[in-house]
């Protein structure tokens, strides 16, 4: 069930997709009884609806342009240096105690009414790069990765508000 930061997928979306995994099954197993595919197919689906609902957020929380621009340099970064498989390298003493004056300083800078983009990412990646756990690694980097997202909208956002500042003074002009 969608929570109220979460909202469903279109219907048309949904629709869509139900239609391509009935016809992926139906194109691997061919010589299968249709209405026992169908049938699985749709015990499958009413399973992907339901953790789509609890998963996906609601538009007006996620620029789904910037997660686009987003994957394309995955892809960019794929194809010009393969699949990377490095050593985590984080959970040292001095990544440790980096993340502590991370911290501080974000707390600081924004209690003194400073604080930045800037900042809070500091803070997350240095809390990611703290962490030797790798459920807790990678929890700390869907955050890492959730303010470069916030930070991009914010820079997009005042592209947008200082164009329409722009047309209000063409307007009055």
């Amino acid at each position: 069930m969608a929570t109220s930061d979460q909202t469903p997928a279109p219907p048309d979306k949904r629709a869509d997709l139900a239609g391509r995994v009935c016809r992926l099954v139906h194109r691997h197993f061919p010589y299968c009884d249709h209405n026992q595919v169908n049938a699985l197919v749709g015990q499958v689906w009413t399973e992907v609806q339901i953790t789509l609902d609890q998963r996906l957020p609601a538009p007006a929380t996620v620029d789904r342009d910037t997660l686009a621009e987003i994957a394309a340099e995955r892809g960019r970064q794929d194809k010009r240096f393969g699949e990377q498989n490095h050593r985590d390298g984080t959970g040292s003493l001095d990544q440790v105690d980096l993340a502590r004056i991370a911290k501080k300083w974000c707390e600081d800078s924004f209690g003194s009414g400073y604080g930045t983009w800037a900042d809070v990412l500091a803070e997350e990646v240095t809390e990611a790069c703290a962490e030797r756990d790798p459920a807790k690694l990678r929890a700390e980097l869907v955050q890492v990765a959730a303010v470069a997202v916030a930070w991009i909208e914010a820079i997009d956002r005042r592209k947008a508000s200082a164009g329409l500042a722009a047309l209000q003074e063409v307007d009055r002009g």
